[in-house]
């Protein structure tokens, strides 16, 4: 293989996919690992009225922290396995989404939205799912703490926030059922978020 006196193995003649063995493989898995691979920015968020820099990336187009991101990796990848799919609607909002928000809540346009500052979206742990999927928010209850996620606001399904590990997730009371929201008033909503 290869040129004379060549050691890499390849031949300029020949395309890359027909490389021979651990040199195929390798460019096979850039190829499949690649894409999973995301560059991480840093953005100001907010952890409970504190200023802070957080690194974030992009998951199924939100915005999310790091390690928020990886840990919903894995959680969709099993979702998927048992057959369920997730997607994340929102994820990270700076102060000014945040204030949009909690302005529109307070003229009653709005899911209750918590003051700027004081969002875990604001410090992106917190989520707003998807949930097109009709079995997603019960593999959801029965499955997101092992990744680390707990459901925090009464009344909203879709709304999960990862809170690092799955004792605290476990230990996390399962919300009260608030006013019921419909997926259809909640996608609503989250189109006014995102055109925002």
């Amino acid at each position: 293989m290869g040129r004379p006196g060549s050691t890499s193995g390849l031949d300029p003649r020949r395309p890359l996919w027909q490389a021979p063995g651990i040199v195929r493989r390798a460019l096979l898995a850039l190829i499949v690992i690649a894409p999973t691979w995301a560059a991480a920015d840093t953005v100001t968020g907010y952890d409970h009225g504190k200023k802070i820099k957080i690194q974030v990336t992009k998951v199924d187009g939100a915005v999310v922290a790091v390690r928020t991101a990886k840990a919903y990796r894995q959680m969709a990848k099993a979702a998927h396995k048992d057959g369920v799919e997730l997607g994340i609607r929102s994820g990270y909002r700076s102060l000014a989404q945040q204030q949009h928000l909690y302005d529109a809540f307070l003229k009653g346009q709005g899911n209750s939205a918590a003051p700027p500052g004081m969002s875990n979206h604001e410090n992106g742990t917190a989520l707003d799912l998807k949930l097109t999927d009709p079995d997603a928010h019960k593999w959801l209850v029965k499955h997101a703490a092992k990744y680390g996620f707990a459901a925090t606001v009464p009344g909203e399904p879709w709304h999960w926030e990862f809170v690092g590990s799955t004792a605290t997730a476990a230990a996390k009371p399962a919300p009260v059922k608030a006013k019921k929201r419909t997926a259809h008033k909640h996608a609503e909503e989250q189109e006014e978020e995102s055109a925002f």
